[in-house]
Order: C-alpha cells, then structure tokens, then sequence
C-alpha cells in the first residue's frame, strides 16, 4: 500500500510539472562583454511543435523566476505557472523564458549608464562610492551580451521567432529599470518591455532626486521613437 501511495505522489508531481512545462537544467555562459553567468531556459508543455515559432521573453534576476531554493529570500516569481496558466488560456502566444541570472554586480549591470553619466558630479560620486556600487555602471556592456551573445545563442538552439515582435524583456525592481534601458537602446532587438515595481532613484538609502531627472531626460527623446512598442511600467 505505502508503494502505491508513493507511486500516486509521484505520478501527481511528475504530470504537475509537465503541465506547467520544463526548467531545463542552468547553464553557464560566458561573455567577451561580461562575467560569466547561469541561464535557465523555461520551455511550455508540448514544445516544440512543429512549425511554431516560439516568442522568446528575457528576464533579468534569473535564479529567482523558477525555484525557491535559488530565489533570494526563497521567494520564487512562479513565472513558470503563471506563463503556463495564460498559455492555457490562449492569452498569450507559444513562448519560452530565458532567465538571466544575476552577478555580485547586479546594481553597476543593472544601472543605466548613460542617465547615469548625465547626472551633477557629486550625485554621480555618491552612487559610485555606495557599498553596492563601488564603480560605473556596466549597463551598456551587459546588454551587448544580451543582444550580441545570449540572443543569438536562444536563436540558434532553440526553435524561436528572432524577430523584435516576438522578442520581449522583463525584469522587476532593478531589473525594471534595465527592461526599460534595453528597449530604448536596442528598439530594434526588442518588441516591448514590462517594467515591475521598478527602482527609480538607483541609491537605497537616499531617494536623490538626480538621477529621475537625468533619466526622464533620457528618456523624451527615445520614447517618441517607440511608437509601436509594448511597455509595461508601474
């Protein structure tokens, strides 16, 4: 009896993770832009199909998407459930997830550099000089390894659309900011970004207002330039 009540569990668990499809195995990828990090792919029940070309979502922050043990504060996104539930729904279109995990160098990748480089001298010395930062943002080389390194990888092994109306980045808090960074330097990598709970002032401790200034700065003139884009920010 007790081999057959386990058998059950294990069936359940087995059919509960296929519905909502598969974490392939993290992988390292290295990068001449870059430090090396782990990608996780997330691919939904059923891929791949033949003759679908599947969108292709990045997100940033990549160990916290799929698996509470690696999720900062075991505190997992559920991105795979949540993708599979609206995939059910016929809400979205066929994708996969590509998770970018993130490095001790989270906040510099994450920064945008060049609002950053527009701020007043002593603002900018401030953020470089926080425990966090300790440099310049390295913003502006980790999206060339997203555009240039990781992109044309999840192109070439995967059975995806590369085409910017099916390619989309995501990402929360810091990782809002730099969704919205990449849509606006890579307009024609990217077909829309969704910005979550995204960090504006860029210091914790210190809500300046330097850099919104510097960056809606930024963003006046590019914006207009993304007329046919999708963005979500909140």
């Amino acid at each position: 009896m007790k081999k057959w009540i386990f058998f059950l569990i294990l069936l359940y668990v087995i059919q509960k993770v296929e519905g909502q499809g598969k974490v392939m195995p993290a992988f390292e990828l290295s990068s001449v832009w870059c430090d090396t990090r782990k990608i996780s792919v997330w691919i939904p029940n059923g891929y791949a199909q033949p003759g679908v070309k599947y969108r292709v979502l990045y997100m940033h922050d990549g160990q916290n998407l799929f698996d509470s043990t690696t999720a900062y504060g075991h505190k997992e996104w559920k991105v795979d459930e949540t993708v599979s539930k609206l995939l059910t729904q016929e809400s979205i279109e066929p994708c996969i997830v590509v998770g970018i995990w993130n490095t001790p160098k989270r906040f510099l990748e994450y920064a945008p550099a060049k609002p950053f480089q527009w701020m007043p001298d002593k603002a900018r010395k401030q953020i470089e000089n926080a425990p966090y930062y300790r440099g310049t943002p390295l913003s502006d080389a980790y999206l060339r390894f997203i555009v240039e390194e990781l992109k044309p990888f999840i192109d070439s092994n995967f059975q995806v659309d590369p085409s910017p109306a099916a390619t989309f980045i995501a990402g929360s808090s810091m990782g809002g900011l730099i969704s919205l960074y990449a849509l606006c330097e890579y307009p024609h990598v990217f077909g829309g970004a969704a910005c979550i709970s995204t960090h504006w002032p860029l210091r914790l401790e210190n809500n300046s207002p330097a850099f919104t200034h510097a960056m809606i700065e930024y963003l006046k003139p590019k914006l207009a330039l993304l007329i046919d884009k999708k963005i979500y920010f909140d």
